[in-house]
């Protein structure tokens, strides 16, 4: 993706409907929750890097290049993903996670749910805890009653884990979060997985010309296109501890090494004798 298709920021407009401004505080929903993070950020920021007083004014600290809380979508699909998830007219269905698997692994599963939720004409809505959702910033659990008085006295009305992370992943619509807080249990009846969190995706073609063709290695376009439509509107929380770790591990931006390389190993199934 282009470097400029990043750095100007546009509203999201789409063919057929009404205009949107989806930014983090683009609706009800979505500002509270956003002015509510960013207090978070600000009240925890003072000691969040990791060195004293002392030494951090010293140093410049590392910040990301972008503003992961408002990008603009760089992929058509991503606009549609976006404009269905912001549907009024379209109801919710339900989706669990296993929580047996990493974050990422989640995420995957995640992108076929809400397949299969375009395929349907649902919007997708996730239910139950979710183990990599952060239970400081997000409360420990986010639909029992504990979690209901959670909302209440913190004034965080999420709804969804997935809104803890991605401010505008799920429910965009007035009346949204608080139907959820109200049902926040899993509806076999309209769902997108099954109540352990199983995820069937029929091995036929999509049906919904909103989505590309398996044959044209549609599956991977879509995972891709869900993935960018949940970074692009990440909240403050994710921009906080990205950058935090960013300075506890380098130390601040005069201490990276001008010809460092970074490698990511993935631990799993495969085993690498050598290291």
């Amino acid at each position: 993706m282009e470097e400029t298709q990043w750095k100007h920021q546009h509203d999201m407009t789409y063919p057929g409907s009404k205009r949107q401004h989806l930014t983090p505080a683009s609706n009800h929903n979505n500002r509270r929750m956003y002015n509510i993070y960013s207090g978070l950020i600000q009240e925890s920021s003072a000691g969040s890097t990791g060195v004293d007083n002392g030494e951090k004014h010293k140093q410049r600290q590392l910040r990301l290049r972008y503003d992961w809380t408002n990008l603009s979508p760089g992929l058509d699909l991503t606009k549609t993903i976006l404009q269905h998830q912001s549907n009024c007219s379209i109801p919710t269905s339900t989706f669990t996670y296993r929580n047996r698997f990493g974050l990422g692994s989640d995420l995957h599963i995640y992108t076929k749910a809400l397949g299969n939720g375009i395929e349907a004409n649902r919007r997708i809505r996730t239910v139950g805890n979710w183990i990599w959702m952060d239970q400081t910033k997000c409360g420990n659990d986010l639909h029992g009653t504990n979690g209901n008085e959670k909302y209440e006295n913190r004034n965080i009305p999420l709804g969804s884990p997935m809104r803890c992370y991605f401010a505008t992943s799920e429910l965009n619509c007035p009346g949204d979060v608080e139907y959820a807080v109200a049902n926040p249990e899993f509806d076999p009846e309209h769902s997108l997985s099954k109540p352990n969190g199983n995820v069937l995706v029929p091995h036929d073609d999509y049906v919904s010309n909103m989505l590309p063709s398996k044959n044209n290695s549609g599956e991977q376009k879509l995972q891709t296109a869900v993935v960018e439509s949940l970074f692009i509107r990440t909240t403050p929380l994710v921009v906080q501890e990205a950058e935090r770790q960013l300075n506890l591990v380098f130390g601040g931006k005069d201490k990276v090494p001008k010809d460092l390389i970074t490698v990511h190993i993935r631990w799993g199934k495969y085993r690498f004798g050598c290291l």
